[in-house]
């Protein structure tokens, strides 16, 4: 295996402070809210809830975002919800290790959603049951694959689940797990060979015709396209791949995730950081679309990048889309939201556009334009942005993305509370006040951005010496109680790549 640059926080290590949390709540109040109560897909007789209702991802997708955001807010009504959900995914379970709807049994992909709710609210209760339940899980699944090997969905987007098996043998590890991770990517679409050399440079309609195409059975869909292959929100979960597989077997691939990251940036790339997708890939012309759903997985998967090859630019590339792309795709109240983004959108109507097969209301601000994933997919966002914020390595800490928020956690034994306070990325300061630190000597790491030509760093309001190594700051030093620490980026006007 290989050691992970960086280690994440867990979920309730790393909380909301000023505008973040005011963003936060302004969700809460919205959509994220209210959906429960007015939205069929993911309300009281959902399949996930032992209803008749609708039984693959949709629920697993919107409490995978609704469980942070109410601990985060502390928000009795959103608590109550995606306890229900958790309560029944957990009481689902049958003597197999199996569980979900009894209609959907044989599907891998929502059960990998399902596992990634299950990890946020492990991190939060600390309940056993919680990887008692993993582990049964995880131990039917490896023999069920044998019979059942992953296919559509599931075989293209398995780098989530291996995400959330590394997650727990990290805590508790069994060489099962290992093995089971090597079978899932054994059985899984390759995304490392793809991204080494990207096959798809043009628009989706110069390698298929979709009017041809649509009338054919999805599963010929799937085989007459690689329909998987150029999805968009496929393309942005597989970005992850080249990390965990690295880090399941030794391996460094992350050239082969630079080759992907240039190749799409080149050719499909805007200037948000997003990568432009009306459903499958559309190419750089801003008129072209990038879909909500494809910016909450883009980030995911650059937070799980970051842990595992720590680069800067990874964290550049997620303020990016956190901070231009994404919140666009929302009305002020966040009680609507776009399907699909226009770099150059100048109004956002029910008309024909050029997208490959998405339809004529996609950019319109609503409940559920196009499709109803995103509707269930975009409260995952803002919350997990939290835990991008602040890593952890062997001898220190890592401020990487910056926002207002309070870190508490316990290192190397010591308590550790750091108010991080800044307005950014409105402002450039970033401010830290020490108020609980380890007694002894430790490395704080601070993110220089990519776009900063020059900073000023000071403890106290006085300069200090300090390294700067692969993108960072390096201070290595013991802090007193009460110390700030502040840094100040300067800017200017660039061209965007």
């Amino acid at each position: 295996m290989r050691e992970n640059k960086f280690q994440m926080f867990e979920l309730t290590e790393i909380l909301p402070a000023g505008w973040l949390k005011e963003q936060l709540k302004i969700q809460a109040n919205g959509l994220s809210g209210v959906l429960y109560d007015v939205w069929d897909s993911v309300g009281s007789y959902n399949a996930w809830l032992g209803g008749t209702g609708d039984n693959w991802e949709r629920a697993p997708y919107f409490v995978d975002g609704i469980l942070p955001l109410a601990f985060y807010l502390k928000d009795e009504k959103l608590e109550k919800i995606a306890k229900n959900y958790v309560e029944w995914m957990l009481d689902s379970q049958d003597e197999e290790g199996n569980f979900g709807p009894e209609e959907t049994k044989k599907d891998w992909w929502s059960r990998m959603v399902a596992m990634k709710v299950l990890v946020q609210y492990y991190e939060i209760t600390k309940e056993e049951r919680v990887l008692e339940f993993m582990h049964k899980y995880y131990h039917f699944q490896y023999e069920a694959l044998k019979d059942n090997p992953l296919s559509a969905w599931g075989k293209i987007r398995c780098a989530d689940l291996v995400y959330c098996i590394k997650w727990l043998y990290e805590r508790q590890p069994q060489e099962y797990l290992l093995e089971l991770a090597e079978l899932l990517v054994e059985q899984s679409d390759d995304w490392n060979s793809l991204l080494r050399k990207f096959p798809f440079v043009l628009p989706a309609e110069y390698y298929y015709d979709w009017k041809t195409i649509e009338r054919y059975a999805k599963e010929e869909i799937e085989r007459l396209m690689k329909f998987h292959h150029s999805h968009i929100v496929n393309v942005t979960m597989g970005l992850k791949y080249p990390a965990l597989t690295s880090w399941l077997s030794g391996e460094d691939k992350e050239d082969i995730l630079k080759a992907g990251l240039d190749t799409l940036k080149k050719y499909h790339g805007v200037a948000t950081g997003a990568i432009n997708g009306d459903e499958h890939l559309a190419g750089n012309n801003p008129n072209r679309g990038t879909e909500l759903c494809a910016i909450a997985e883009y980030m995911f998967s650059l937070q799980i990048i970051l842990e595992i090859f720590g680069g800067a630019e990874y964290a550049d590339l997620l303020e990016r889309l956190a901070y231009n792309s994404f919140p666009a795709m929302f009305s002020e109240d966040y009680m609507g939201h776009q399907y699909l983004q226009q770099v150059n959108q100048i109004k956002a109507t029910n008309e024909e556009r050029g997208w490959y097969n998405n339809l004529s209301d996609s950019n319109t601000y609503g409940l559920e334009p196009n499709f109803g994933c995103c509707t269930a997919n975009m409260h995952q966002g803002w919350p997990k942005l939290l835990k991008s914020l602040w890593y952890k390595e062997d001898n220190g800490i890592a401020s990487i993305v910056f926002a207002p928020n309070e870190l508490r956690t316990v290192w190397n034994g010591e308590e550790v509370r750091i108010e991080e306070k800044t307005e950014y990325p409105a402002r450039l300061e970033v401010r830290y006040h020490m108020h609980k630190v380890p007694q002894a000597s430790f490395v704080f790491r601070i993110r220089i951005p990519g776009w900063c030509q020059a900073y000023s760093l000071t403890v106290d309001g006085k300069e200090i010496e300090h390294k700067r190594e692969e993108g960072y700051v390096k201070l290595c030093r013991k802090f007193e109680e009460g110390q700030v620490v502040a840094i100040r980026f300067e800017a200017q006007v660039q061209m965007s790549e």
